[in-house]
């Protein structure tokens, strides 16, 4: 993320998951570079602020920690010399390394009390639970720990289950507690072997669901072969016999939601739309909620329609699923989850321009972004440089099939400007192309043949072995010899139209020719020839 894409990770959601994940790693870094305990002050609300400073002056007399949380809360960017500058005179300045260590433990500490009063706080309930077990009150602990069980059923959270079952039965081990043994010895013991066996099947498929990206990420324009021989693999277990039934809800979803993926990264865009079908088909029948199946699977599942009906040209239909993802993320579900609201913000924004440039739309891509601007410019730290990207390439793509050939240019000299920043854009790949073919109409055609042989090896170097960069090769250097004449261009073009048939059969190829926009090119120009020369 960001966004629905042909060729790179969250290709993600397709390119969603994948934009999310390298933004995802990025924020890492930077998180990393940064300062551990200014990150913790600065990620406070301004309620948890305020309770930090009322906690703090709890107790009497000045504090060193409080003086550099207001310090830290005053700095836009974390400045250390700055910051011991402020404090220089004061006696623990030189061991500010342990200061900002209980400054951390005194926020911490502070917000655990702060979000006491959340009842539906997991970490709230452990909490409880270790209180009464060390005050040993069956009574209480009890009806708490079968009232936290069956939450825990209900939304599926079965890791959470197992740990709850686990202090239940640590709390009867230390009260003695025969007569609970003897009633939970067949039914429950049995019941909650059965639910770690389903917990196991969960985490098998999750990990196979993130194996799936990371070979998406690592292989997919680097090494194809490695990639098609690791896909290959990925699913040579015995554990998927009989799979679907043997996992918890959410984890059913997830197995839609991997196979989805699974058949589109191989370009097998009727199964993957297949996948689809029948994931809603489950859905429907079960009546399920976004809460129920997860905040964050839903607009997966969504995201996999909107992808796999743009696949298969469904562009209407593509469409219709971007709406339904803007509808569900703007439900009350998502109004405590931002973060994630974001993100598949995103992901519709993307898809929206994705879908409207693909179907010809070009001033409906257009104008969306300018209807969306304000948008595009609030998420830009969520989408990164892959959004920037796949913005300029819409723009560019738009601006081509309108015939403003100058503003192309202004847009991909803006996207190659990004290109070493990340290699998760695929829309790099046929923007190449549609760079070419912009200096063609533009006349430029010295340039023409001179770019033809670096456009060739950037190809090559990038180990993309497909029909296509051969043929558009081949193509333009014909176009280049017979554009003069309308009717040596009126006979070529039957030839050309069934060579992209052809070559579409496989449908790596057929996506990367629908994003470089090739046969709408050579439609358009042909339709321009006058009867007369044909």
């Amino acid at each position: 993320m960001v966004a629905l894409c042909f060729a790179i990770f969250r290709l993600i959601i397709g390119l969603q998951q994948r934009n999310w994940d390298t933004n995802r790693l990025r924020c890492m870094a930077q998180t990393i570079k940064a300062d551990s305990t200014f990150q913790l002050v600065k990620s406070l609300t301004r309620n948890e602020k305020r309770y930090f400073k009322l906690y703090s002056g709890i107790t009497k007399g000045s504090k060193n920690y409080m003086r550099i949380f207001d310090l830290m809360e005053r700095q836009k960017e974390y400045d250390e010399a700055l910051l011991k500058r402020k404090l220089s005179g004061a006696a623990f300045a030189e061991q500010l390394t342990y200061e900002k260590y209980y400054l951390r433990k005194m926020i911490l500490k502070a917000l655990r009390a702060y979000h006491a009063a959340n009842d539906n706080r997991f970490g709230n309930t452990i909490s409880d639970l270790e209180i009464l077990t060390e005050k040993a009150i069956p009574e209480l602990f009890l009806p708490m720990v079968k009232k936290a069980k069956l939450e825990a059923l209900l939304k599926d959270t079965l890791a959470e289950y197992i740990l709850l079952s686990r202090y239940e039965l640590r709390f009867a081990g230390n009260m003695q507690m025969t007569d609970w043994f003897i009633s939970h010895m067949d039914d429950g013991f049995t019941a909650e072997m059965q639910l770690i066996d389903n917990y196991k099947h969960a985490l098998f498929i999750l990990a196979k669901y993130n194996e799936l990206n990371l070979i998406e990420a690592k292989y997919r324009f680097t090494d194809k072969r490695a990639f098609q021989e690791r896909i290959r693999k990925i699913t040579d277990d015995v554990l998927f016999e009989g799979l679907l039934d043997k996992l918890p809800l959410k984890a059913q979803i997830t197995y839609f939601n991997f196979f989805s993926q699974y058949y589109a990264v191989q370009y097998r865009f009727e199964e993957s739309y297949a996948v689809t079908r029948e994931q809603m088909t489950f859905i429907e029948s079960k009546q399920l909620t976004p809460k129920q199946i997860g905040l964050f699977n839903y607009p997966v599942m969504i995201m996999r329609n909107i992808e796999s009906s743009r696949r298969l040209e469904k562009y209407d239909e593509s469409l219709t699923w971007c709406v339904k993802l803007l509808e569900v993320i703007n439900g009350t579900e998502y109004h405590q989850a931002k973060a994630l609201k974001d993100q598949f913000m995103v992901v519709y924004l993307d898809a929206m321009m994705n879908n409207y440039s693909l179907a010809a739309e070009y001033h409906k891509c257009l104008q969306f972004y300018d209807d969306h601007l304000e948008a595009f410019k609030q998420l830009d730290s969520i989408g990164g440089v892959n959004l920037q990207i796949a913005i300029h390439f819409y723009k560019a793509c738009s601006y081509f099939g309108l015939k403003e050939y100058r503003l192309v240019l202004d847009e991909l000299y803006l996207l190659f400007a990004l290109e070493k920043a990340t290699p998760f854009a695929y829309q790099i790949y046929p923007a190449r192309v549609i760079y070419l073919l912009t200096h063609l109409e533009l006349g430029d055609i010295t340039y023409c043949v001179n770019y033809l042989r670096s456009f060739k090896r950037y190809f090559d170097k990038i180990q993309t072995d497909h029909n296509t960069i051969n043929f558009i090769t081949k193509l333009v250097k014909t176009y280049i010899k017979i554009s003069y004449s309308k009717k040596l261009f009126a006979k070529k073009y039957p030839d050309w139209i069934a060579q992209i048939a052809q070559i579409s059969q496989d449908n790596f190829e057929k996506e990367f020719l629908l994003n470089c926009q090739l046969e709408k090119w050579l439609h358009q120009k042909y339709h321009n020839v006058s009867p007369n020369h044909l």
